[in-house]
Parts: C-alpha cells; structure tokens; sequence
C-alpha cells in the first residue's frame, strides 16, 4: 500500500491550490500539477484551471497568459487546443472577423461557448446551420431567434 495520496485527493488539492494561485507561482504551481503520474487527473485539474482563468480574462490578458502557459502544455495538446479555443471565443465575443470555416471545423466546446455567449448574429447563424452536434445547433437557432439586447 502506498502512503502517497490517492488521485481523486490529489485532485482536489490541486484544484484547491489553482483556484488560490498567485500570479508570480502558477506557472510552477501548474508545471507541478502536470509532473502528477496520473496524466488524466493532471490533464484535467488544469483543464479546469485553464476555463475558470480564461473566463475571467479580456482578450489581450488572455493572449499574455495564454502565451506563458503554452511552454508548459508542449505535448499536452487537449490544453493547448483549449487556450486556442478560449482565445477564438474572445475573439468573437469582441466582434473581431469571423471565419466560418474555422468555426464549423472548431471543437464541439468552442462551438457550443460561441453558441451559448455570443451576440454576433453571423457566428450564431453559421451554428445554426452547421454546428456539430443538436445541442449546438438548437441552442444557435434559440439564440439567433432572440431580439438583440
């Protein structure tokens, strides 16, 4: 038997220490998380970091973390698909040029943030159209339908 904690407490105190990071550590405190044997369990606990940071980040802090974090996720390519991800979503959000064939070829979780976060009445109608799943498209077509605010 080992004395060492079992994942599912492991994870919890690594979410526990993300949520409660200091700017100058996370990059060491997120560089540790990902020397965790257990890569899903990493993986994961910063998958939940990256979505709680990124959220509340405006377009040009995102793009500054999301660059200082990337040297970390080198061959964790979920994490790295993620910050392009949330920076795709800002993007739109900010009304910045939207590419249709980008956003039909995106993941299914930046096309389902898109659809549930964005007024851009062009985004909404590509994903009504052409989002990957039901869901996707139904909760497009919701949105599109909505009188602008």
């Amino acid at each position: 038997m080992s004395d060492s904690p079992s994942e599912h407490t492991r994870f919890k105190q690594y979410l526990r220490d993300l949520e409660h990071v200091a700017d100058h550590s996370e990059l060491a405190v997120v560089g540790a998380v990902l020397h965790d044997p257990d890569q899903t369990m990493a993986v994961s606990a910063v998958l939940q970091h990256i979505n709680r940071r990124a959220g509340g980040l405006d377009g040009d802090q995102l793009a500054a973390w999301a660059r200082s974090m990337t040297a970390l996720f080198d061959g964790h390519d979920l994490l790295l698909r993620r910050l392009r991800d949330w920076t795709t979503l800002k993007a739109i959000n900010a009304g910045q040029p939207l590419d249709a064939v980008a956003l039909t070829d995106a993941t299914n979780w930046l096309q389902q943030a898109v659809a549930e976060t964005t007024t851009s009445s062009a985004a909404l109608t590509i994903l009504a159209e052409s989002g990957r799943t039901r869901r996707i498209r139904n909760t497009a077509t919701t949105r599109a339908r909505r009188p602008s605010r």
